[in-house]
């Protein structure tokens, strides 16, 4: 047998992209190139409802018709800060498959951002630019406040647009807050607890103007799908899956300003194998069946998006034995529909939203560790519910609330059933809930003393009803039950 001998080496072309190149010895075999793709420089594609996938796609002038055109011209390995700007119009899904981003050693930290474009808002009367009157900050669980006292909107005609700070205090071109009510002269907006802005302030009124309205067909075969039948590729309108950030990434894939609205059903995001994604300032609509529907990806970040009636907002869906890293949800619309919420997360954050309406539950599923603030639940069938036992055994939920209002639920406010469901409550206020708090098959609930949730049966204890004031009467402060569920009472914690 004749030995040989492999040399690799890599020659650097004048666009950036690497080439390998393959030696064979003693095979009198001629060399054999290999690409590997590497970005050289911060580079943004374009892309225009009149581009060309041929173009380009460097230039203004100069775009592509279709996102996923931009997308194949874009190096599988990312070392730089990468965009492609979509313009207002009507576009086809795409999938975004197999990308690396490196940001070790990296002055700056590289990104793949797809951005859409977002519009003028025209209200039915009233304006959508103009001058802030006052500012109330949001607090707790009550929102933030804006308002022009010479306006004449519509009410409630502006709910699911986003509002802009342009000028004077607060003024930024890198945030926008939904709006969720509107009265005549004033607009509530998720806009967290820290944005400042004041009287004199001018403001706008936006809308999304580039929507995905042609979902990527299901898929349930293939190098890329997933594993099983129930998480094969549903159709989507953006499918993800299998990217990677090397190193301390940070947000290194971002999807903003994308509106979703189908002539036929499809998730919005299906999220599979990819580390950290951000979902900021998109709506899901018209046959969207699931916002975002994710599996085994490391850090999820969604964010002052809109989620207008459809059946499930965020769902990630239980693995056999993997959950999703982490999960962060903030300043965001959950309106109508059956699920807000159904994480399989160990690590759940949510902060600023308002969920409304839910038929089913605003926020239930599976997460080792939750902390809920600063969000409303008004309407839902429950406000947080725990899932019953898996055909794994229990399935965990162990929540942290605090500062949050849940009102109007027709079943309960928070429902906890077996002993894999645990929860700390805080500053939890709420009324007219048809029981405030249901405890179950051995759950267990620290109800704090600065909680004034009620309902109107205030405790369900495996079926029995109770109230506040007789727990917290007792010594110690605690009810059970021979199922072992407890609800005990603590100071603030």
């Amino acid at each position: 047998m004749i030995p040989l001998l492999i040399t690799l080496s890599l020659l650097a072309q004048a666009d950036g992209t690497i080439v390998r190149r393959r030696d064979v010895q003693g095979t009198g075999s001629t060399v054999v190139p290999t690409t590997i793709q590497t970005t050289s420089a911060n580079t943004t594609y374009y892309v225009t409802s009149s581009g060309s996938d041929s173009a380009t796609c460097l230039s203004a002038s100069t775009p592509c018709l279709t996102i996923q055109g931009a997308l194949g011209k874009i190096p599988k390995n990312i070392y730089h800060q990468i965009d492609v700007s979509v313009g207002a119009g009507n576009f086809a899904g795409f999938s975004v498959e197999g990308f690396s981003i490196h940001s070790s050693n990296q002055s700056t930290q590289p990104y793949l951002n797809i951005s859409g474009t977002l519009s003028a808002f025209t209200p039915a009367t009233g304006s959508s630019t103009g001058t802030l009157t006052a500012f109330s900050a949001g607090s707790g669980a009550t929102f933030a406040i804006f308002t022009d006292g010479g306006a004449n909107w519509t009410v409630n005609d502006l709910k699911g647009r986003l509002l802009q700070i342009t000028s004077g205090t607060g003024a930024t071109s890198s945030a926008f807050y939904v709006i969720t009510s509107n009265t005549q002269t004033a607009i509530t907006a998720l806009a967290g607890t820290s944005t400042a802005a004041a009287a004199g302030s001018g403001y706008a009124i936006l809308t999304w103007g580039t929507t995905i309205t042609t979902p990527l067909a299901a898929q349930t075969s293939g190098p890329s799908v997933i594993g099983s039948a129930t998480t094969n590729w549903r159709a989507s309108g953006v499918r993800v899956s299998s990217n990677f950030a090397e190193g301390a990434a940070g947000n290194a894939l971002v999807f903003q300003k994308l509106a979703f609205a189908f002539g036929s059903s499809g998730n919005g995001f299906s999220l599979y194998g990819s580390t950290r994604t951000v979902l900021q300032w998109n709506k899901f609509g018209t046959n969207v069946t699931a916002g975002v529907q994710s599996d085994h990806d490391t850090w999820i970040y969604i964010g002052g998006s809109y989620f207008s009636a459809i059946a499930l907002g965020v769902i990630q869906p239980i693995g056999a034995a993997v959950f999703n890293g982490g999960m962060v949800v903030n300043n965001t619309f959950f309106e109508n529909g059956a699920v807000g919420l159904s994480p399989s997360t160990f690590n759940l954050n949510v902060a600023g939203c308002l969920f409304k309406g839910q038929s089913n539950a605003a926020i239930t599923g599976s997460f080792f560790s939750s902390i809920i603030t600063t969000s409303r639940i008004d309407g839902a069938a429950w406000g947080i519910k725990s899932s019953p036992i898996s055909a794994g055994g229990y399935t965990p939920m162990i929540a942290c609330l605090d500062q949050v209002d849940i009102s109007n639920c027709t079943t309960a406010g928070v429902s906890m059933t077996t002993p894999a469901a645990s929860g700390s409550f805080g500053r939890v206020s709420g009324t007219s809930n048809a029981i405030g708090w249901e405890i179950t098959q051995g759950a267990k609930l620290n109800i704090q003393t600065v909680a004034t949730m009620t309902g109107t049966t205030e405790i369900s204890i495996d079926g029995t009803s109770t109230s506040l004031a007789t727990m917290r009467g007792n010594s110690p402060p605690l009810i059970s039950s021979t199922y072992t569920s407890v609800a005990f009472s603590t100071g603030l914690q």
